[in-house]
């Protein structure tokens, strides 16, 4: 309770700090220099992230942190721009605010990797270390569509806990601090790829993204042209290589991508089959056959492989049904095709027993595909060559 209201007392203090443009005490703690003003800030912002990332599992934590939602997204938000602004203009290293006032030293904030001459080791700066909770506070924020998080990716200022803003509207251009947001999340996740001590990392890199590529956020002019050619070649990189749970995440971004574009004139039906191609490609990596070896890595539980497979498999139905109806059935067939070989795999672990909820919705997607006058024996025909593949498959294994 004593930590409750000593992190409360002090959000208070920094909002009251920013409009006062001067920071030099914090709690007990006096004449503070502006290395160490930012510094504890930019811990006590990360500290309330990761009080919203535990609330995701302990949702009484949610009580907590509601009464400073117009005040935590914004300083979420304004941390991660000035992060960005620091990696990108040396001469920043004198003016940057964490979204408030007083300036720091680069040395202090960022990696060191990004600093001439530096003796300070890398685990020891506040930025570097602090930006994991930092991106997982805002993914979630997004994806639970606090509005005051969504204001200040839009760049519009909250003043009271009362002053709701309204939802934002799509638009051609993005928010103003889309371009941000998503380049420290792209940064992020292309530096966490390959590496297993940081696929925690990928993993919230493309849950904001998940977000961010909406078109209330994105707009519906970047991902015209290269923004969506590198998004799916990173995608492509990941089902290539990457574990079961980053594959699932990278799954779910690119359905997002394609589901939030929906009776919105930011949908692109090409975009959508390629997207539908890069789901079907993981699909066909990662199952095996007597042709493919599974993908999947050897540190892949049973639990994590059905999970994304699970969701795998309802983001093929999810975009299916973004196309034309008249193609609905035979992609329907395909997405049945690849479920046989999965009844087909004799490995150890049951992955089939976990999928029959994919079955089912796959078969009733085939249904609602049929177009009448067209092939309206294809779903009959195509139940029949899935049941006798799994007879087959069952006298195979005597």
């Amino acid at each position: 309770m004593q930590g409750r209201v000593t992190l409360s007392c002090t959000v208070r203090k920094i909002m009251a700090d920013r409009e006062d443009g001067q920071m030099v005490t914090l709690g007990d703690v006096g004449d503070l220099s502006p290395n160490a003003s930012v510094m504890l800030k930019v811990s006590i912002l990360a500290a309330w992230a990761q009080l919203q990332l535990a609330a995701a599992s302990q949702s009484y934590l949610n009580d907590v942190l509601k009464p400073y939602r117009w005040l935590l997204g914004p300083f979420w938000v304004g941390a991660l721009r000035d992060y960005a602004g620091l990696r990108t203009d040396p001469e920043m290293g004198a003016a940057v605010s964490v979204g408030l006032e007083t300036g720091v030293a680069r040395d202090v904030l960022l990696p060191v990797s990004d600093i001439t001459h530096s003796l300070v080791r890398a685990d020891e700066q506040y930025y570097e270390r602090s930006l994991p909770h930092l991106v997982s506070a805002l993914a979630i924020s997004l994806a639970m569509s606090d509005p005051y998080t969504y204001s200040a990716v839009d760049g519009q200022p909250v003043h009271s806990a009362t002053a709701v803003p309204a939802p934002p509207a799509v638009k051609a251009e993005p928010a103003a601090n889309f371009y941000i947001l998503y380049g420290l999340s792209f940064e992020a996740l292309v530096k966490s790829l390959g590496d297993s001590s940081t696929t925690q990392m990928a993993q919230t890199a493309l849950r904001a993204m998940s977000s961010l590529v909406r078109p209330d956020i994105s707009g519906t002019t970047v991902f015209q042209g290269a923004f969506f050619d590198e998004l799916c070649t990173v995608a492509y990189r990941i089902a290539m290589s990457e574990p079961a749970v980053v594959k699932k995440d990278m799954v779910e971004l690119m359905t997002s991508f394609v589901t939030s574009r929906m009776n919105t004139n930011a949908f692109d039906n090409a975009q959508a089959r390629r997207v539908l191609a890069v789901v079907t490609y993981v699909l066909r990596g990662t199952i095996p056959s007597p042709d493919v070896q599974s993908s999947f890595s050897y540190n892949d539980t049973a639990s994590d492989r059905i999970a994304f497979l699970r969701t795998a498999f309802t983001a093929f139905a999810k975009i299916v049904d973004t196309l034309e109806a008249t193609q609905r059935a035979d992609l329907y067939a395909v997405g049945l095709h690849l479920l046989g070989d999965v009844l087909r795999d004799e490995s150890p672990m049951d992955l089939a027993g976990g999928l029959l909820g994919s079955l089912k919705a796959m078969l009733e997607g085939l249904v609602r595909g049929q177009v009448p006058g067209v092939a309206e024996d294809q779903a009959e025909k195509v139940v029949a060559g899935l049941l006798g593949a799994c007879i087959t498959n069952i006298d195979d294994m005597r």
